[in-house]
């Protein structure tokens, strides 16, 4: 279960004292900015994969150019088109009059490239196909959608995909291929009280365009905002914000244990981004092969 910060609110405030979280207003933002100063700290040390590596999808538009970046992109990781792995370059690398300007660079040709501009992502080649829509018919047992096309999809587990015209809406959508029974069914998950068999004219169209990237943190700005960090560390922001807390009261003993707990949890952290990365038994410290 995904944290708000008003789960931070209650557990700093029992920390110090209280059942509850203070009702004042601006005693709320003060801790809250509070929380946001730990979450950036652990957020801007390293790239957590397991919960700060995101993918989304989209389909390429015949001709056209530049998509839009994902919403709280901060880095890419790896960016594929119909399988193929685009590499990124710069923007100047397509403006020879920059170039000459700033220094003579050699010629280099890759196969497909990608760079960021204006909040936008351009491919090199530009993408001169759609995929096309692929008709369907569905039904679904116990929350498994099995689609149906009269002649071969091509579609693979783990592809993505958008399927629309479902008159039972619960259908459409971007979903995620289960399973690919046969070379003319797939399967995917829907709720399991849409209706069968689904009625509409039915179309489900390849989302060809991954995008692997790391997620930016946005800085909460209510009770009810989720926090990134996963719930196992959630303790981490709130003993951060209980060290400001008693600095600002001028406790420097109850400030320290509060920072140095916010410490330990900072390692406890990257520890585990390491341990997951790399395999490392958690009590040992030896790498698992």
């Amino acid at each position: 279960m995904a944290k708000l910060i008003s789960d931070l609110q209650t557990k700093l405030a029992r920390r110090l004292g209280s059942n509850t979280a203070p009702t004042d207003t601006n005693e709320l933002a003060k801790r809250r900015d509070w929380f946001w100063e730990a979450i950036n700290i652990v957020c801007s040390e390293d790239e957590y994969f397991w919960f700060m590596k995101k993918q989304v999808t989209d389909t390429v538009i015949e001709n056209k150019p530049y998509y839009d970046i994902p919403t709280r992109f901060r880095q890419p990781i790896e960016i594929k088109i119909d399988g193929n792995i685009y590499t990124r370059t710069t923007k100047e690398a397509y403006d020879n009059e920059t170039i000459n300007s700033v220094v003579s660079l050699p010629s280099v040709s890759l196969e497909y490239e990608y760079y960021i501009y204006n909040d936008h992502l351009y491919f090199f080649p530009i993408p001169s196909a759609a995929p096309d829509a692929v008709t369907i018919t569905l039904t679904q047992t116990t929350g498994t959608a099995t689609a149906t096309s009269a002649s071969a999809h091509g579609f693979v587990a783990g592809d993505f995909l958008t399927v629309s015209g479902a008159d039972q809406t619960g259908y459409n959508g971007t979903i995620e291929v289960l399973t690919v029974p046969t070379t003319t069914t797939f399967t995917y998950a829907v709720a399991s009280s849409t209706t069968s068999p689904a009625t509409g004219t039915i179309t489900a169209t390849l989302r060809n365009i991954n995008i692997w990237y790391w997620e930016d943190v946005t800085e909460p700005t209510s009770e009810s905002s989720g926090i990134v960090l996963p719930d196992k560390y959630d303790y981490i922001p709130v003993a951060y914000a209980e060290g400001r807390y008693w600095s600002s009261a001028h406790k420097r003993g109850k400030a320290a244990d509060g920072f140095t707990e916010f410490e330990s949890g900072l390692y406890k952290i990257k520890q585990e981004n390491f341990r997951r990365k790399f395999g490392q038994n958690e009590e040992t410290g030896i790498l698992l092969s």
